[in-house]
């Protein structure tokens, strides 16, 4: 009779309700879900700074190659309306000449080194290009060349009013203003996202063109066969890098180069 007493009393005070039951497995359910939550957010965070980093890499190692290459150059010649490709020459002492051109393939930033007219090597210089936002572009002042009927350049306003003296020396043009853009004889004006179009309406258009407050930026907007030359004091260079092919992790680097023809 004692031992059945005993039992019962232990079974009373052993065990659970269904009510505790249920509110044990909540409890557990809760935890569970925090615990994956707060496992699937560390694995994002640690994506999106792998990202960032390899986007910092990207960018930097362009920048490096660049600072490397443009100080050399006694000729910079850019490409259409981005400035790609960028081609540099100079040649040595010893009459070794070299040509190196940066070139946008896909989303990736590509260098060529060409020695004595012998290419010698091709790199990818930076991946993950956000191409839509890749510049090159000269700055300060400088000369044009537009050897054909048609031919084109583009002077960007920057941040903040800026303005210039736009003269031709050779041949005629046809000045177009867009924007907050003005023009008044040779004097230019323009602010962000003004810009004065420089159009060649005669063979063999030459010129000068200078930038006040070192904001306006040119660059060859139009010329088919790319025969068209600027040339400035100044090259400007902005690159954006993401962390991969479908990252949102980006970084941006704006750098400005000086020409060995200019120093």
């Amino acid at each position: 009779m004692k031992t059945r007493k005993f039992l019962a009393f232990f079974n009373k005070q052993a065990g659970f309700t269904l009510i505790e039951l249920l509110v044990v497995v909540a409890i557990l359910g809760m935890l569970t879900v925090a615990i994956n939550a707060g496992i699937i957010q560390t694995i994002r965070v640690g994506a999106r700074s792998s990202d960032y980093v390899t986007a910092i890499k990207q960018v930097e190692n362009a920048m490096q190659w660049l600072a490397k290459d443009i100080p050399q150059a006694q000729t910079v010649k850019l490409g259409k309306e981005s400035g790609f490709p960028i081609r540099l020459a100079w040649t040595e002492w010893d009459g070794t000449t070299h040509l190196i051109s940066y070139s946008i393939s896909g989303t990736d930033l590509v260098r060529a080194n060409t020695v004595n007219s012998t290419e010698t090597s091709q790199i990818v210089v930076a991946m993950y290009l956000d191409v839509s936002s890749a510049q090159c572009r000269y700055m300060d002042k400088g000369s044009f060349i537009l050897p054909d009927i048609g031919d084109s350049f583009t002077i960007y306003g920057g941040i903040g009013e800026d303005n210039g003296l736009l003269i031709t020396n050779t041949g005629s043009t046809v000045v177009a203003v867009t924007g907050n853009a003005t023009r008044d004889a040779d004097t230019w004006t323009a602010g962000e996202g003004g810009a004065i179009t420089v159009t060649a309406s005669s063979l063999n258009t030459r010129g000068v063109w200078t930038t006040t407050e070192l904001n306006g930026t040119t660059c060859i907007t139009t010329d088919d066969d790319n025969d068209g030359t600027l040339t400035g004091n100044a090259v400007m260079v902005q690159i954006t890098t993401r962390g991969g092919e479908t990252s949102q992790s980006s970084e941006t680097r704006i750098s400005m180069f000086v020409p060995r023809s200019r120093i």
